[in-house]
């Protein structure tokens, strides 16, 4: 949604890790039909023609799947764990990064401000992605809490399905999920448009997400990212 309201998009993932072994961007992108471990010029490819992109962190980062293994076998999080979200793929230099903890914000937030980012908002989101939590959202910059609407009563119901996932990015894309998960989708949307600078606040990038979905702008871009 953050891509069809006009911000260039680069999400990145690399293979499942233990132990929750969760769904990835990677998993979901594949069972749309696209490419489950793009190469970078695939990612490239996908960022020129669609405005988003999926970048895999075993295809982009030499030495990557060694660590990741390592990670695996221990299934702790680590500083691997965090250092690999500020990797500035494609040349990003906004960026939203998910957290757990709420010590990592601070950390996450001046790693950033040290290697030169534009702008950066820490999220503290859907076991610590950058998926805003829908009922309490928490994001953050530099300048302090994001005033985020809050929805007590919406909750987003976890599946460890990439096909429920996949079916449910085409129906938000397409305009027909009117539930949690099209909220949930558009308030981080709006959060991505707001790091970006092309909003005032994050309600406005709220408002400018959901009006992509109202005016197939979403819809296309969907397609676009499947063309290849």
């Amino acid at each position: 949604l953050a891509a069809a309201a006009g911000a260039r998009v680069v999400v990145h993932c690399g293979a499942t890790l233990g132990p929750k072994r969760g769904v990835t961007p990677a998993d979901v992108l594949a069972e749309l039909g696209g490419a489950a471990r793009p190469t970078p010029g695939q990612s490239l490819a996908m960022l020129e023609r669609s405005g988003v992109a999926l970048v895999h962190a075993g295809a982009a980062i030499a030495g990557w799947e060694a660590l990741a293994a390592v990670r695996d076998e221990i299934g702790l999080r680590g500083p691997l764990h965090t250092a690999e979200k500020l990797v500035d793929h494609l040349g990003a230099r906004r960026f939203v990064v998910g957290h757990t903890h709420s010590s990592y914000r601070e950390r996450i937030l001046g790693a950033l401000d040290l290697l030169g980012a534009e702008h950066a908002v820490a999220v503290r989101g859907l076991e610590g992605s950058d998926v805003l939590r829908p009922g309490r959202p928490s994001a953050a910059d530099t300048a302090g809490v994001l005033d985020l609407p809050e929805s007590p009563a919406t909750t987003l119901r976890g599946d460890a399905d990439p096909h429920v996932a996949a079916a449910l990015t085409r129906a938000i894309a397409a305009g027909e999920e009117h539930g949690a998960a099209g909220y949930t989708a558009a308030l981080s949307a709006g959060v991505r448009l707001y790091a970006a600078g092309m909003c005032e606040d994050q309600r406005e990038g709220l408002r400018m997400a959901g009006s992509t979905v109202a005016d197939g702008r979403a819809a296309a871009t969907f397609a676009a990212l499947l063309a290849a």
